[in-house]
């Protein structure tokens, strides 16, 4: 079980690796919970790596497995991004393949996003505050509000998200 939830794993990593991606390819919403419905992500000049730097999203604090402003201390390099689990309300590192860029079409059919993007129906930029999304965006944090974690947003076009956001 740790190999599955990222705690220390010491063997079993190719069985929790076919696990995870046969929950990932046959029971998405089952496994991990419903994620939002698909919104518009800000999709010009949104900068990368983010202005916040991921201030905050601190690893550790309840929740926050990994900083998905930052995918700290996931393993990019391997292909591993932090990114949402709405079945437990957290952030967590997922193993790869997360390859979808910003704005491109992501979800059980399509792919996962690259490290500091989630997929909102195309992957959206992880932000702390609207310097993070651009000029055409806004740092949605409604879409986390159920995470307990008020403070990390997705960019999405100014009106296209939930509630709004801001900073």
């Amino acid at each position: 079980m740790d190999c599955l939830t990222g705690g220390e794993c010491t063997g079993g990593e190719e069985e929790a690796q076919a696990v995870a991606t046969c929950a990932q390819d046959n029971c998405e919403a089952e496994c991990f919970g419903e994620p939002p419905p698909a919104m518009d992500p800000a999709c010009k000049d949104v900068p990368d790596p983010s202005p916040s730097k991921g201030a905050c999203a601190k690893v550790g604090d309840p929740g926050l497995d990994c900083n998905p402003v930052t995918n700290e201390p996931c393993d990019g390099k391997a292909g591993q991004a932090c990114d949402s689990n709405y079945q437990d309300s957290k952030f967590q590192c997922y193993d790869p393949p997360n390859e979808n860029k910003l704005c491109t079409a992501c979800g059980d059919q399509d792919g996962w996003c690259l490290p500091t993007y989630t997929c909102v129906g195309k992957c959206a930029k992880y932000c702390c505050d609207n310097a993070d999304c651009g000029p055409e965006g806004v740092c949605d944090k409604t879409i986390f509000a159920d995470f307990g974690k008020g403070e990390v947003g997705a960019c999405l076009l100014a009106g296209a998200g939930g509630a709004g956001g801001g900073e």
